[in-house]
């Protein structure tokens, strides 16, 4: 949505809402309008939501996921592990016989990833693709 050539955007997730305006008047606004027809919480700049992280300077906003990758790898004991500089190792073939004993376990992991890939991490996609 544009006002007087300044940029907003809104996002909507189930009751999760969030607005990114150039033009604080058009946020009070909006807040304002939406307080009359629903009980509407305000938290101000958002820092996190959805298990993403917000940084916002005053010409950038940053997403990371940093928490989240945190407690995936705490969750499938991977704390310890090594940093890779590529996702995926080229030349690696992957067959139905390597497939892990927890099926469960590693479809959660997928999924998982899969959110990460999603989100903020499109890096990972084509790996992922491949695990799963």
């Amino acid at each position: 949505m544009k006002n007087n050539d300044m940029l907003t955007i809104l996002t909507v997730y189930v009751d999760d809402i969030l607005m990114f305006s150039e033009d604080t008047k058009m946020v009070d606004l909006f807040h304002n309008h939406l307080s009359k027809h629903f009980n509407v919480k305000y938290d101000g700049i958002a820092k996190n939501c959805l298990g993403i992280e917000f940084n916002q300077t005053n010409s950038t906003i940053t997403m990371s996921q940093s928490n989240y990758i945190k407690e995936l790898l705490e969750r499938y004991n991977m704390l310890e592990c090594n940093t890779v500089s590529t996702p995926m190792a080229l030349g690696i073939k992957l067959c139905a016989s390597t497939t892990p004993d927890d099926k469960l376990t590693y479809r959660e992991l997928i999924g998982s990833l899969n959110y990460l890939a999603v989100c903020t991490r499109p890096d990972i996609a084509y790996s992922i693709s491949k695990l799963s």
